[in-house]
């Protein structure tokens, strides 16, 4: 698919496209010519959060390389961090894996990084609680905010400004976008 994909973007080349992915498929991109409208986005969070919640998906060391690797090909690379979760440690934890990120792809290769607080939509929520009442995710401290199942407005706010502090140190405002509901 992302092979097709790609040959119609090539005629598009004022549209762009994202790929948000966690895989470590490199094809088709690895052996096709860069192009300047498509971005591959890696979603990231600390590698002991994901080995809990991000099942059988690789891990977040092999996704750095991944990104590396595409970067060095000249790929437009996008970092998504979203959603943000809040734990023992976060702070530490978010720090470190932005370190080493920011350190392991090119900056000139990072077309944007967006950054966002876990949130559901509130039936969605109920939805998945019922499917999964002991998920370790659905243990924190979670509100419903109009409609919207997700940390307290001064949590969001902490953890969005900490870590947008320190993607700042190392990129551009204008490519750092918040996500929300």
């Amino acid at each position: 698919l992302a092979k097709h994909i790609l040959g119609l973007f090539r005629k598009y080349p004022k549209i762009d496209l994202e790929f948000r992915t966690k895989s470590l498929q490199k094809e088709p991109f690895i052996s096709v010519k860069n192009m300047d409208n498509i971005i591959i986005a890696y979603s990231l969070m600390p590698d002991i959060i994901s080995s809990a919640l991000d099942n059988k998906t690789p891990t977040i060391a092999k996704r750095i390389d991944n990104m590396t690797n595409l970067a060095s090909k000249g790929w437009k690379i996008g970092l998504r961090f979203d959603p943000l979760i809040h734990g023992k440690d976060w702070k530490e934890l978010y720090q470190e894996l932005l370190e080493t990120v920011f350190k392991s792809i090119p900056l000139s290769a990072i077309h944007s990084v967006s950054l966002g607080s876990l949130r559901f939509p509130k039936q969605m929520f109920k939805d998945i609680f019922k499917l999964y009442p002991e998920e370790k995710l659905f243990s924190g401290p979670l509100f419903n905010n109009s409609g919207v199942v997700s940390y307290d407005q001064e949590i969001e706010a902490e953890m969005t400004s900490f870590c947008t502090k320190l993607i700042n140190k190392h990129i551009d405002k204008s490519r750092i976008f918040k996500c929300s509901i």
